[in-house]
């Protein structure tokens, strides 16, 4: 072939290239603006839903106690408090054993039982959430209601949604392990340390940002599911007294009572959705301050 006609063919792929560099940058800003543009779209439906609610109403539902729509009463404070532990003490349950499984996962790589689990907890993952709350209803509640009834309560609705969070902790961390830098692993095998006190004492603390990372997407997941506390926390509107208790929180009382709402009661629980969306709108906020300390490092 002539050097001319390589020198056009070597152009002609060079054009083609930057062709398509620019349309998927192209791609790329199209699908953020559509992104960002739908975030706006369901925050406005829903601060347009709740605002005759809170012209009527103020933030004194937010610290009311009693939540009664057919008396005319609507007070949030019981149903915050309720997703606030029910995920918090999800997440608690979650972490530790997210942790342990990506260490095994990450440990065992190379073996079967390591591509085993691995597959496992994708698996998990892609678990539907009601079946998570069926489960719970036939399995973790009976049990509960051996220990104290009624059974649906604080405790089995956080076991059922720490065994539904914890394979996406398990497998950011485990992500987190497979990012660490080769003079990490390579300081920890000129040390001559053992795998155990490796992981413990050098990749663990390494990889803490991730972990925090990985919580706060737990938490984020639990406090935002709907079918697992629907089924088994019970749906009594009260404070949490213990785990034992019964108790509703937000999304399920939105799943519940959004079907026969109507007027102010319905915006109420817009109102309910207004809080779901700042809190996961913190939780976001949250992960993106952990998430930039970890690049820093």
């Amino acid at each position: 072939m002539r050097k001319g006609a390589r020198s056009w063919i070597w152009l002609g792929s060079m054009r083609s290239s930057r062709c398509a560099d620019r349309l998927v940058r192209a791609f790329s800003a199209l699908a953020a603006l559509v992104s960002i543009a739908a975030l706006v779209a369901i925050a406005a439906f829903v601060v347009q839903g709740a605002l005759p609610f809170l012209l009527a109403e103020g933030g004194s539902a937010v610290v009311g106690s009693r939540w009664a729509p057919q008396a005319g009463s609507f007070g949030m404070a019981p149903l915050l408090v309720g997703s606030a532990v029910v995920s918090g003490l999800s997440v608690v349950l979650a972490l530790p054993l997210g942790l342990l499984l990506a260490i095994f996962v990450h440990t065992r790589a190379e073996t079967r039982g390591g591509r085993c689990a691995r597959t496992f907890l994708v698996i998990l993952a892609a678990v539907p959430s009601v079946v998570y709350g069926l489960w719970g209803l036939t399995a973790i509640a009976p049990l509960v209601r051996r220990l104290a009834p009624p059974g649906p309560s604080v405790l089995a609705a956080s076991l059922c949604l720490a065994v539904m969070t914890m394979p996406t902790i398990a497998i950011m961390v485990d992500a987190a392990f497979r990012r660490l830098p080769r003079a990490t692993v390579a300081g920890a095998a000129a040390l001559a340390l053992s795998p155990e006190t490796a992981i413990w004492k050098v990749y663990v603390p390494a990889i803490r940002g991730a972990v925090a990372a990985a919580g706060i997407v737990g938490l984020a997941r639990a406090l935002g599911e709907t079918m697992v506390v629907l089924m088994v926390a019970g749906n009594v509107v009260q404070f949490p007294t213990g785990p034992f208790a019964s108790i509703r929180t937000l999304t399920a009382n939105i799943g519940l009572e959004m079907a026969y709402a109507m007027d102010r009661h319905r915006s109420a629980l817009f109102a309910c959705g207004l809080l779901l969306l700042v809190a996961a709108m913190a939780t976001a906020g949250a992960f993106a301050r952990v998430e930039r300390r970890v690049v820093r490092r």
